[in-house]
């Protein structure tokens, strides 16, 4: 059985006509952005934190990162000051509204830049054609975008409600949430007061401290999330920290991905660095000490051997090759044909 672990880097290089390594595409305003981007100073990332104004006073802290740090880090230190300064928790509810909406926009904006044509629509379109009948493959993403959502809708696997991610051969877990999820809140709320999705949003950040937010998820359209069944929701993303204590998708989710790794033989990593340590608790758990064979592709060969290490560090083992190219590269010179085929 075959897992697939994406990172950022998967979707920042998932237009074959716009490599990032191609001087020409170096700085595009729609591309996808990896963890340390999130708060660059695009303009339309700018109108959405000024759309989410409490969350204004710590992007300085999130945008100008030295090398020795990184924005998990910083979101992290940031969390951890929440318990003596309750400020931090709004703020940070207001990075969930603000990271909902660029990524949501962001991806609408690539595709409809690179015409829908994207690596991730090739990888399922190979993995379909080399996949055994009866053979089950579990995507595993932690980002938040719709990219790779779009390319199973697009051959013929659509998520109409949540079960579907993990009901059928392809299966797609997203551990740290997604743009077009969100959980219900059980603070009761005014349902007569008449307020756009801003204002409810804005109530909602300032409110956070005291909400109650369930572990209820439910499917959204829309940006910020209009309320369910008469009760607000709140976005599903986790913050992007270095040590997440918790996934943010249904529990559901990570017991299918649990039942399904002691039958992985293949991993196949692009643009992940594994430094998400409760996933990689449970994916060495759920291996077994197994030795499968794991291709990495995350660019420059340096940026792949990063991550063998990391894997190796908490005793995952196993056949690695690590490849000196890009999502783009690993489509175009065929090496997930040969990877799949092997």
């Amino acid at each position: 059985m075959l897992l697939v672990i994406l990172g950022a880097g998967a979707s920042y290089d998932s237009a074959p006509s716009r490599p990032p390594n191609d001087g020409n595409y170096s700085n595009l305003p729609n591309r996808p952005p990896l963890a340390n981007e999130l708060f660059g100073d695009r303009p339309y990332f700018g109108e959405v934190m000024n759309k989410y104004p409490r969350c204004l006073s710590i992007i300085p802290r999130l945008r100008h990162i030295s090398e020795q740090s990184s924005v998990e880090v910083e979101l992290q230190k940031l969390q951890a000051e929440a318990t003596a300064y309750s400020e931090r928790y709004c703020q940070l509810a207001a990075i969930r509204y603000y990271l909902q909406d660029i990524l949501w926009d962001c991806g609408g904006r690539w595709m409809t830049e690179t015409h829908h044509v994207s690596n991730y629509l090739t990888l399922v379109d190979d993995i379909k054609r080399w996949k055994k009948p009866g053979d089950r493959v579990c995507f595993v993403t932690f980002n938040y975008d719709n990219l790779l959502d779009l390319a199973l809708r697009r051959t013929g696997y659509p998520f109409t409600e949540l079960s579907a991610y993990t009901a059928r051969d392809l299966m797609l877990v997203k551990l740290h949430g997604s743009v077009n999820w969100a959980r219900m809140v059980r603070t009761p709320f005014d349902e007569n007061a008449q307020v756009n999705r801003v204002e409810l949003a804005t109530r909602l950040i300032d409110q956070y401290p005291i909400l109650d937010i369930s572990r209820d998820f439910v499917l959204i359209g829309e940006y910020p999330p209009s309320p369910r069944i008469k009760k607000p929701v709140f976005p599903a993303l986790a913050i992007p920290v270095e040590e997440k204590l918790d996934f943010e998708c249904p529990a559901e989710h990570v017991e299918a991905l649990k039942s399904f790794l002691p039958n992985v033989t293949k991993i196949l990593v692009i643009g992940w660095r594994a430094t998400e340590k409760p996933f990689l608790e449970i994916l060495k758990s759920g291996l077994g000490g197994r030795n499968p064979d794991i291709t990495i592709v995350n660019g420059l060969s340096d940026n792949s051997q990063v991550a063998a290490n990391n894997l190796q560090k908490v005793g995952i083992t196993g056949k690695f090759r690590i490849l000196n190219e890009g999502f783009t590269d690993f489509i175009r010179r065929d090496s997930g044909r040969v990877f799949l085929s092997s």
